[in-house]
């Protein structure tokens, strides 16, 4: 936020949403619905254009969930941040139930919906996939759904950040900038060390699939603490940072978009790169198109409105987008008959959003109003 919009740190209402990063989350969750687009035979009798644009998504739209990390990062620190500044001091407590009531109740609303689909489809699904998913351990035990991994690294962030940031400001009781040097440094070092692990991992056991390096929380935290970072800038060092990246905010963007083009071009499966060296770079690029929306202020029109609401119900949207594909999308072809590519198309990422919306709608909106009553800001 510019210094001119930002609340003083005393203020005791909430921070006003920005619908840039709402319209970011849309950006990145429509990346991801993107990328699971493979799992739809692509019509051999279309253009050759057509196949390169539709290889290029596949191959590359899986860097939306980069983005969704370090936005994560951003956005889940500067809650730890702003109550630091107006209360001198951070509760673990309260800042773990409310993180229970934003990101339980929906999942397990989705987890207990879809286990009952597979018991109707297929039988009773085993336990300890139910069980690995439960606990958010799913990116390094086997479990029902291919896309939750990434919900088990940031559950992993979550119980890790406000214990660091608390070690922190026990450095330095009472300071103001309690972070300081540290937070910089322990950002870089997980950085590095991210990477060192990854590279590590890809020259030690190169049989193993890329899927590995890029789900598993010991290889991925780093672009949820480079998000960590731009909102340690963004709340200590706001005018500086405003000014800055006010200034270079379309260079940021364009950048960032580069930074991220890789992928797109470069199957993650074939070039180790990709997975250890360029998911720095993802996050880097993340972090960089980040920096520049938050100094972007987009027109109040109709149409930044509707994908600014898609953007609020992405947690939803990403939860359900692949149990609709898996188990939605053939239970409407076994009632319309077989569905061509397009058609198919419309069907997914349609019944993606509105099933998103819906589950927001019914599951998350009613626990938020719940944890604002029961555990306030």
């Amino acid at each position: 936020m510019p210094p001119e919009a930002a609340p003083t740190a005393s203020a005791a209402s909430p921070r006003p949403r920005l619908v840039e990063l709402d319209v970011l989350r849309a950006a990145a969750m429509g990346l991801v619905l993107v990328n699971h687009l493979y799992m739809m035979p692509f019509p051999a009798s279309w253009p050759a254009w057509s196949h390169r644009l539709f290889d290029a998504g596949v191959c590359g739209g899986w860097v939306g969930v980069d983005l969704f990390f370090v936005l994560s990062g951003y956005l889940v620190s500067g809650l730890l941040f702003a109550e630091y500044r107006s209360r001198g001091t951070l509760s673990v407590k309260r800042f773990y139930a409310r993180r229970a009531w934003k990101i339980y109740p929906a999942f397990y609303a989705m987890l207990a919906a879809s286990a009952a689909g597979l018991v109707l489809a297929h039988g009773q699904p085993p336990a300890n996939l139910l069980l690995s998913e439960g606990l958010f351990v799913q990116n390094y035990l086997p479990g029902i759904w291919l896309h939750t991994w990434s919900l088990a690294v940031e559950e992993h962030f979550y119980l890790l950040l406000p214990l660091v940031l608390l070690a922190m400001t026990r450095r330095r009781p009472h300071a103001a900038d309690p972070f300081a040097g540290v937070l910089p440094l322990a950002v870089l070092a997980v950085g590095v060390t991210c990477l060192a692990l990854r590279l590590a991992h890809a020259e030690m056991f190169p049989d193993d699939p890329a899927s590995v390096r890029q789900g598993r929380t010991h290889f991925r935290i780093d672009g949820l603490f480079l998000g960590v970072l731009v909102g340690y800038l963004a709340h200590f060092r706001r005018d500086r940072f405003a000014r800055l990246t006010r200034r270079w905010r379309w260079p940021l963007i364009a950048g960032g978009c580069v930074a991220l083009a890789p992928p797109f071009v470069l199957e993650h499966t074939k070039h180790v790169g990709i997975t250890t060296y360029g998911l720095t770079l993802n996050s880097l690029g993340s972090a960089a198109i980040l920096a520049g929306v938050l100094q972007l202020r987009l027109p109040a029109n109709r149409l930044v409105s509707a994908t600014a609401y898609l953007g609020r119900c992405s947690y939803a949207i990403y939860l359900w987008h692949i149990p609709w594909v898996l188990l939605g999308v053939p239970q409407v072809e076994r009632v319309a008959g077989p569905l061509d590519f397009a058609p198919r198309v419309a069907v997914y990422v349609a019944g993606s959003l509105a099933l998103g919306v819906l589950m927001t709608k019914l599951v998350e909106v009613p626990t938020l109003r719940l944890r604002e009553r029961w555990s306030p800001a």
